[in-house]
């Protein structure tokens, strides 16, 4: 199955074949590129007084040896908490995706079932020593909330780009 796409101004951008079991539609600004997707992003005059989503990585570039996690910093500038918000992380690989929380091909999200106002942090990986064998390479790490309906973003969106040799 596809996805439909919609801008931030609601207007149908195009298709794309991912998480049609999870999601119905995927509202942002989200740009396409040589049959893939981008999220475009935004500067910080565009968030004012809404949720914020920030990826956390211990540093961009890795060699063997470095210290790697992957947290999420979350600040909720809600009237009050949220409740069952869905949390969407995924990391792209020489165009393949692999899904938080289970980090596989196969399309998942957690959940959050008590977001309270104010600032939230958690752990997608946990805290490792980069190995000497991983040779060279790049991912980039996508990650967004979606109210518990999965029809839009709330608040701000992130990615994060992490290369290491």
């Amino acid at each position: 199955g596809y996805i439909r796409v919609w801008s931030f101004l609601s207007f149908e951008l195009s298709f794309f074949p991912y998480v049609r079991d999870k999601l119905e539609y995927i509202r942002g600004p989200i740009g396409f590129y040589n049959g893939g997707f981008e999220i475009l992003p935004r500067s910080d005059s565009d968030i004012g007084d809404i949720t914020t989503i920030k990826l956390d990585l211990p540093m961009s570039s890795l060699q063997s040896g470095d210290n790697f996690c992957l947290n999420v910093n979350i600040n909720s500038w809600e009237s009050t908490e949220l409740h069952d918000v869905n949390l969407f992380c995924f990391l792209e690989a020489g165009g393949i995706f692999f899904y938080y929380p289970s980090w596989t091909e196969t399309p998942d999200f957690g959940l959050i079932e008590h977001l309270p106002v104010g600032e939230t942090i958690l752990s997608l990986i946990p805290s490792f020593t980069w190995p000497g064998n991983a040779g060279e390479g790049s991912v980039t790490f996508y990650c967004a909330l979606t109210n518990p309906e999965m029809t839009e973003i709330i608040g701000t969106y992130d990615m994060k780009t992490c290369n290491w040799n």
